[in-house]
């Protein structure tokens, strides 16, 4: 019995010292206790719950929480840096729309109430979407925009009407003076003319008026008993008129009278027909002056055709001007007819295309630094401004000379014609009819 118990103590002795003996190796390394807990505290482990976390962890072993996330509340828009606004953070292939893929120009959609237009259209077919992941539901609103070009639409100048405006002399015998036989009816001089009727036999019937610029006018008139206007044409002031009858050298006085004439537009005489313009209604010249007037834009368009239309179509008649007289009055038809004419028949026919479409233009008759004797051009008033060609310039507002007929016997582009015309003094006007 005593040796038992002596062999019990000797194997616990032992157990004991090797126990002892194992504490001799390295010490076992723990963490760091978490700073939130005092020295003293015992640190507990939680106890599991059912709430969960938005997932963090990128462990692809990991199961996605099915619970769905909120999405986050997007900042405020700030004026420089997110002139729309800030989308939530989403999957580039759950949601092309909101969030484009990096490395392309495509822009996020505008904001609707935004009043530019998108510069790209959006994709129209969105990709199916995982049902494991969490999904955003987005509502797209599209807005139809009409758009207006940024750039004003320059404004279409209609065009001008071609229709012939015909105003011919009458007399209405309201103011007139009359004689045995003659009558001068001055009742429409607000309008800048008179006329004369004169019903006697004798072969010549002459008209002398003083006029307020000190020019006396003198108009021989054919004796044929037809109503003969005759323009009041250097403006307003005081007239006298002087008729007389007679044959060749040999006059003598019918009736003189004075008148005083007030003028609302002072171009009113070179807007109509008279005795040295003489057109109606049909005539072919005015005709021809519609035709070349149509769709046009500009009263210096108009003027442009119907000059090049003299220089390019009218020749110049020697034969007539050989003979004829100093009571010689132009006669449109036969120009009309033959194509041909003298200075006179340029200025009155082109005279009476412009003034039916409307544009002051006055028969100048003057002198020449080229040829002697006396001559007729026109000079023509525009309310526009432009050119027709390197020597016919129009100012708005203006009276502009223009020759036809050496431009037609010479060319237009003629240069010693073109310096002749542009030289001061080449032009001395006697009377404007």
């Amino acid at each position: 019995m005593e040796n038992r118990l002596k062999i019990l103590i000797a194997a616990f002795t032992a157990v004991c010292v090797l126990i002892f003996a194992g504490c001799n190796n390295e010490p076992v390394e723990f963490p760091d206790p978490d700073p939130s807990v005092s020295s003293g505290d015992v640190i507990k482990t939680p106890e599991p719950t059912t709430e969960k976390t938005p997932k963090t962890d990128t462990n692809p072993e990991t199961t996605p929480d099915p619970t769905p996330v909120p999405t986050p509340t997007p900042p405020e828009n700030d004026p420089v840096d997110d002139p729309i606004s800030t989308p939530p953070e989403n999957d580039p292939v759950d949601d092309p729309i909101t969030t484009p893929p990096e490395g392309t120009d495509e822009k996020p959609d505008p904001d609707p109430t935004d009043s530019t237009p998108p510069t790209n259209t959006p994709p129209t077919n969105t990709p199916p979407t995982d049902p494991t992941k969490t999904t955003t539901t987005t509502t797209t609103t599209t807005t139809t925009t009409t758009t207006t070009s940024a750039t004003t639409p320059k404004p279409v100048t209609p065009d001008l009407s071609s229709a012939p405006i015909i105003i011919m002399p009458l007399a209405p015998g309201t103011q007139a003076s009359k004689k045995d036989k003659c009558t001068v009816d001055y009742s429409n001089t607000s309008s800048g003319y008179i006329t004369v009727l004169y019903s006697g036999s004798r072969p010549r019937l002459l008209v002398q008026m003083d006029t307020p610029t000190g020019v006396m006018y003198q108009f021989e008139l054919k004796p044929d008993n037809t109503l003969k206007g005759l323009p009041l044409s250097e403006g307003n002031g005081k007239y006298t008129i002087r008729v007389f009858e007679g044959e060749g050298t040999s006059v003598v006085p019918l009736d003189t009278l004075d008148i005083t004439v007030s003028m609302s537009n002072v171009n009113a005489p070179f807007l109509m027909s008279n005795n040295y313009c003489n057109y109606s209604a049909g005539a072919a010249v005015i005709n021809k002056g519609v035709e070349l007037s149509t769709g046009k834009k500009t009263e210096v368009e108009k003027i442009s055709a119907i000059y090049n239309w003299f220089v390019s179509n009218v020749t110049y008649d020697f034969n007539k001007a050989a003979t004829a007289t100093s009571s010689y009055v132009p006669v449109h038809s036969e120009l009309m007819n033959s194509k041909k004419g003298i200075c006179y028949d340029y200025a009155s026919a082109m005279a009476a295309m412009l003034r039916s479409q409307g544009i002051p233009c006055r028969i100048d008759i003057g002198e020449v630094t080229v040829q002697a004797g006396r001559h007729a051009w026109v000079t023509v008033y525009s309310k526009d401004s432009g050119t027709v060609n390197a020597w016919i310039v129009f100012q708005s507002n203006k009276w502009t000379l223009m020759e036809p007929t050496f431009a037609a016997m010479n060319g237009d582009s003629n240069k010693g014609f073109q310096d002749f015309v542009k030289a001061p003094g080449s032009f001395v006007t006697l009377f404007h009819y």
